[in-house]
């Protein structure tokens, strides 16, 4: 009876988190299971082979797809212990959401799940390990150290020129920022656009402020029109952990102009991300400046933030964390 995990934009973790935190091999291969086939240039373009692998999968009307839940606590190397009550509750996007079709009078269809299963895997212990995992409950709980997700949406209103410092959060500073526009009829479920398409939205100027400390300390510029992202290209690699990692990306220079224009921002001291850093507090705040006024429909502005975060279990399985979901 305690919320540990909720996302109202669940959709858009499951993306970037696939997108962003698999190989190449693996979207070749076993992401295939569920239903991803990479894009190419142009995410709303009709000859995008993403688009026609997925459509090739409708050709029966009938899906099958087997993918992970992209919750938090679902990543800690930890197992969690016997008798702990554990409810999941899943809510569906819309069919325009989901659905895309580039044709000029797109066809009256809809989605409907036919059958749905939860695979999950128990280990049993020896009888005396599970006792002296008891007696150790007695004196101090059980710990599960997890990185914790946030998803945000903000509208910013047609014909902008920038976005002055408008606030995303108020309370702990995350430790990564991944940031991106969305077009709004898109996110609206328009059924010709992809939900998925980050537009650059000709943005000029970018940056992040934690408590009056900007990140990076010179802001991110940019000309997408005239071909000129390269520092932009550079630092989402950097700080996603791709170069000191040695972790391949598949985004090239010319795709990430033409729908995956992501902006990656690092608020932590070190590079490494496999760290656990202080938590810290204070009012975070982004700066969007953009060379043409934004569209006449508006923009949504889509942030992706990571932070520490810690749930605990004792001998009479309470639970206990560091933040209200």
């Amino acid at each position: 009876n305690v919320l540990i995990f909720d996302c109202p934009h669940y959709g858009y973790k499951a993306y970037l988190e696939a997108l962003l935190n698999s190989t190449s091999d693996q979207k070749k291969s076993i992401m295939q299971a569920a239903g991803y086939y990479e894009d190419d240039l142009g995410i709303d373009a009709a000859g995008n082979t993403g688009h026609k692998a997925r459509l090739e999968l409708l050709k029966d009307g009938i899906i099958d797809v087997c993918a992970p839940l992209h919750i938090d606590q679902f990543n800690v190397d930890r197992y969690l212990l016997p008798h702990v009550n554990l409810q999941i509750s899943l809510y569906r996007n819309s069919d325009p959401f989901v659905l895309v079709s580039h044709e000029a009078a797109p066809p009256q269809v809809a989605t409907k799940i036919l059958s749905m299963r939860l695979h999950m895997r128990a280990v049993d212990v020896v009888s005396s390990a599970g006792l002296s995992l008891e007696r150790s409950l007695l004196s101090q709980p059980a710990k599960y150290p997890y990185r914790r997700t946030r998803v945000k949406m903000l509208s910013i209103p047609g014909g902008r020129h920038d976005v002055p410092f408008s606030t995303i959060f108020t309370d702990t500073i995350p430790r990564k920022i991944i940031v991106g526009c969305l077009d709004q009829n898109a996110v609206n479920g328009a059924i010709g656009k992809s939900p998925f398409n980050f537009v650059h939205a000709n943005i000029s100027e970018i940056s992040i402020d934690a408590s009056g400390r900007v990140y990076p300390s010179q802001p991110i510029l940019t000309e997408f029109e005239a071909g000129h992202y390269a520092e932009a290209f550079v630092q989402f690699f950097e700080n996603l952990g791709c170069v000191g990692e040695n972790r391949s990306l598949p985004i090239s220079y010319a795709q990430y102009a033409k729908g995956f224009t992501l902006f990656a921002f690092n608020l932590t001291p070190s590079d490494v991300n496999s760290n656990f850093e202080l938590i810290r507090h204070g009012t975070t705040s982004i700066k969007i400046r953009f060379a043409k006024p934004t569209p006449s429909d508006g923009l949504q502005l889509l942030v992706y933030a990571e932070e520490d975060g810690l749930m605990m279990l004792d001998h009479f399985r309470n639970v206990f964390t560091d933040h209200q979901a």
